[in-house]
C-alpha cells in the first residue's frame, strides 16, 4: 500500500490499519489486493493542488481603485473585505509566491502611497 501511495503523485493522506490478521488470501495476494484497492481509490480521488495563500491589507487613495482591481486578477487576488472611508481598504488573499510582485505593482501603480500591511 505504501508503495502504491508513494507512486501516485498525492502529498497528504491518511493511513489504513488492518486489523484482521487472517492469511485466507496467501501474503502475495493479499499484497495485490491491498496494493490494487490503494491504486484504485487514488485514480478516483478527486484531486486540487494546494496552494499556500497570504492576506494583505492594502490600503490607497480613490483615484487608484480601478487601475488596482484590474491589476489583482494578474496575481491571482481575491478581494475578501473592502471599505470605503478617507481611502480604499482592500483585505486580499493571494498566492504567497504573488504577494511581494503585486505589492511592487501597487507601489508603482500608487508612486509609493499604496500602504500594504500583511493581514
Amino acid at each position: 500500500m505504501l508503495h502504491a501511495l508513494i507512486h501516485s503523485g498525492v502529498s497528504e493522506i491518511v493511513v489504513v490499519t488492518r486489523y484482521y490478521g487472517g492469511i485466507k488470501l496467501g501474503t502475495g495476494e493479499l499484497t495485490r489486493t491491498y496494493s490494487g484497492m490503494v491504486t484504485k481509490v487514488m485514480e478516483e480521488l478527486p484531486r486540487s493542488e494546494r496552494v499556500e495563500t497570504v492576506c494583505l491589507r492594502v490600503e490607497f487613495a480613490y483615484q487608484a481603485v480601478t487601475l488596482a482591481k484590474r491589476l489583482f486578477p494578474d496575481f491571482e487576488a481575491k478581494v475578501v473585505d473592502e471599505s470605503y472611508g478617507e481611502s480604499v481598504i482592500y483585505v486580499l488573499e493571494l498566492p504567497d509566491e504573488q504577494a511581494v510582485p503585486l505589492s511592487a505593482a501597487l507601489i508603482e501603480l500608487t508612486d509609493g502611497r499604496a500602504v500594504i500591511t500583511p493581514e
